[in-house]
């Protein structure tokens, strides 16, 4: 009797940081007891706001984060609008020291097209017939992971061809131009072209799930939001999801766009972050930012209005860069910051009401030194990591247990006293890898440490574990 094919023991997904992680992720036991996050990147996500809301900016920066966290993933970015630049993806390559753009070029790990050289069908079929030729390649191109299946064997996955549509909502095809090419623009039967153009992008969404699933792909899309157009003024407004203000919706997109897509955030407002004392920007880099009226820096309220791997409705406080795109390590000092409980922030100290981690206090973290601080120093950079993913945890996972809770401060005694360096656990990186195990830079999670400091973990890479002081209990929580 023909027998159903089971689905994935879990479908491993990309860590990007920047606080995306933890609200869509969930932590799985590795096969040395750690725990790994599987991580924010779907394989499908939108990204919805206004005009000049930056909702490009925030989908490349997570894109080229990928690039940088995993070999032999690539980034092909469609321009249905035709307006971007490569010198823009040049840009953003130069904020991740491990990435050359020219090498990324060379390798083709990154292209740029646009609605120029394809229309959206072409563009679509190709992307399906790469789909297809990599499904059946899969087990010559696969690469392991840290995950494990029942049996302890590492699950495998093709590494990742991101592909970004922006947008979605101005994505023509060749059924659409055939309207416009035989018919003038106000004529009758160019009424039709919405009609089309709508139909032919739902039956698009609808493939998306199963064609990146099948070639080991993922589609990110922008969509603008705008008000909805009533043609009677006082019928009341419409609400397209649960998350999103009454009376906006989704524009020249499918409704399924919303429900197929695995997470969906909505940039609900954009704003530059600027000091209000200096009217330069809150967070300057040494020799940019500092002069009055520099909006580089933007403030991005982000809201998951649809989440398939966690809790809708998360609200985000991001820090981008219009030039460098996410910017992970400064949103999470200022999600920290902006806190009213400061969680894991000792201070404000002196007349600059400046901080120190309670991870990592031997460094003052002021306001005018902070952006560059954060770039050159790796340990500052896992001290905020760690920080507000522990937040996090806290704030949106409801069924944590709050016997396990533990604060940043008591965190860093207690570990301290068991005779943990905190320069080696600081070393570490917090993201699964390909070559999680090899790689020359050790695993240490959150939640991992949470273990440690109740005794029931101890990461098996630690140097002279026999010179800290504790029992290793039987089971973790």
């Amino acid at each position: 009797m023909k027998e159903f094919t089971p689905a994935p023991i879990l479908r491993p997904r990309h860590c990007v940081g920047g606080l995306l992680d933890i609200p869509a992720g969930r932590y799985h036991e590795g096969k040395y007891g750690d725990m790994i996050l599987n991580g924010g990147f779907s394989n499908f996500m939108g990204f919805g706001g206004r005009g000049n809301t930056f909702k490009t900016t925030l989908a490349l920066g997570i894109g080229f984060i990928v690039l940088a966290r995993y070999d032999q993933t690539s980034l092909t970015v469609y321009d249905t609008e035709i307006t971007f630049a490569w010198d823009r993806l040049e840009d953003m390559a130069s904020r991740h020291p491990g990435l050359s753009y020219d090498g990324l070029v060379e390798e083709k790990r990154l292209l740029l097209t646009s609605g120029g050289e394809y229309s959206g069908n072409e563009w679509w079929d190709i992307i399906r017939t790469r789909s297809k030729e990599r499904a059946k390649a899969m087990r010559g191109i696969s690469v392991e992971t840290p995950f494990v299946t029942k049996d302890g064997s590492p699950i495998k996955i093709a590494p990742t061809e991101i592909h970004f549509l922006d947008s979605m909502s101005n994505l023509e095809t060749d059924a659409v131009s055939d309207i416009y090419d035989k018919n003038q623009i106000d004529a009758g039967a160019a009424n039709t072209d919405a009609l089309r153009g709508a139909a032919i992008k739902t039956r698009l969404v609808m493939q998306v799930p199963s064609v990146t699933s099948q070639g080991g792909m993922s589609l990110m899309a922008t969509a603008h939001v705008g008000d909805e157009l009533k043609l009677d003024p006082y019928a009341p407004a419409k609400q397209q999801l649960a998350f999103l203000k009454k009376g906006l919706k989704f524009k020249n997109v499918p409704e399924k766009f919303t429900f197929l897509s695995s997470n969906t955030w909505y940039i609900a407002d954009a704003s530059p972050l600027v000091n209000q004392s200096t009217k330069a920007a809150e967070y300057p880099l040494d020799g940019f930012n500092n002069m009055t009226g520099d909006t580089d820096l933007q403030e991005l309220t982000l809201i998951n209005v649809r989440s398939k791997s966690g809790p809708t409705g998360h609200i985000l406080t991001l820090v981008v860069s219009q030039t460098e795109g996410l910017l992970p390590h400064l949103s999470e000092f200022h999600y920290l910051k902006k806190r009213k409980d400061k969680f894991g922030l000792l201070g404000p100290e002196g007349i600059n009401k400046s901080y120190r981690v309670a991870l990592y206090p031997e460094v003052l973290l002021q306001r005018t030194k902070l952006r560059g601080m954060i770039d050159e120093d790796a340990k500052l950079q896992r001290a905020l990591e760690i920080t507000t993913e522990m937040c996090q945890i806290y704030d949106h996972w409801p069924d944590f247990p709050s016997s396990h809770k533990v604060d940043p401060e008591d965190l860093y005694k207690k570990l301290s006293d068991m005779g943990y360096d905190w320069d080696i656990l600081l070393s570490t990186r917090g993201y699964w890898t390909f070559d999680h195990y090899k790689h020359p830079v050790n695993p240490l999670s959150t939640m991992d440490l949470i273990n440690m400091y109740h005794g029931i973990y101890i990461p098996f890479w630690y140097p002279n574990k026999d010179k800290l002081k504790l029992e290793k209990k039987e089971s973790k929580q």
